[in-house]
């Protein structure tokens, strides 16, 4: 396997390596692994040309931050399948989130970001979601609901 890296900060002297330009990277990479850090250089860097760029044999995996891609360009991307497909376990919504409209799609997988959670965290994240699930079987809120005022199926779910 080539590994291709593109950092125009740093350069990599790594034999297992191959440093090459961001578009070099996109044109020629079977999967693109956004890794980036958060800053206002890097809003957007996947954008409609960068996805334009890419193969459409190629995947998309952000593992990073929301804001650097930006979610119309990628969905047009998909749509027009300039790439193949995309897994994120970070997006622009709530609490840095996959999109839920991107995280429905067949050729997205989702997952939620837990990277850096310590074992307090993890377990505080857990209690949490079973809080929140014991409310809904109560047929209540669960505290800290982003958007309770579209919540219209909550009676289906008391118990009798």
């Amino acid at each position: 396997m080539t590994v291709l890296i593109a950092d125009p900060y740093k350069k990599v002297d790594v034999p297992s390596l191959t440093q090459v330009a961001l578009p070099d990277l996109l044109a020629t990479s079977d999967f693109v692994i956004c890794l980036a850090i958060a800053n206002k250089a890097t809003e957007n860097l996947m954008n409609a040309a960068a996805f334009t760029t890419m193969k459409p044999s190629a995947y998309f995996i952000n593992l990073s931050r929301g804001n650097l891609v930006d979610e119309a360009a990628l969905a047009s991307a998909l749509d027009a399948k300039q790439i193949a497909g995309v897994a994120l376990d970070v997006g622009r919504a709530q609490d840095q989130m996959p999109t839920p409209s991107l995280a429905r799609r067949a050729d997205v997988i989702a997952t939620p970001h837990i990277a850096g959670l310590t074992p307090d965290a993890a377990e505080h994240q857990a209690f949490d979601t079973v809080n929140q699930v014991k409310a809904l079987l109560a047929g209540r809120m669960p505290e800290g609901a982003a958007n309770p005022q579209a919540a219209h199926r909550l009676s289906r779910l008391k118990r009798a």
